[in-house]
């Protein structure tokens, strides 16, 4: 591709994260699908707070718990108790 493709998926609404992530080109279309349908699908969009994320956390009875806004959304991790 050349250098004005970025440019011209940015026109189209089109995800495109060639040169952001090192990942295989297969992989890159992949994403830049998914996150073509999810912007321009907003009926499917069920947006969660953060709230909602750490009570599910919670109910799941994980430990090490840390829910906080990240990139795209919402960054969630927690560990199985032993």
């Amino acid at each position: 591709m050349g250098p004005g493709s970025r440019k011209v998926s940015a026109v189209l609404t089109m995800a495109d994260y060639r040169g952001v992530y090192n990942a295989p080109d297969d992989a890159l279309r992949v994403f830049a699908e998914l996150d073509t349908f999810d912007m321009l699908c907003p009926a499917y969009d069920r947006p969660q707070t953060i709230a909602d994320v750490r009570r599910w956390l919670r109910d799941a009875a994980l430990t090490d718990v840390v829910v906080r806004p990240g990139h795209n959304g919402i960054e969630a991790r927690g560990r199985r108790p032993r």
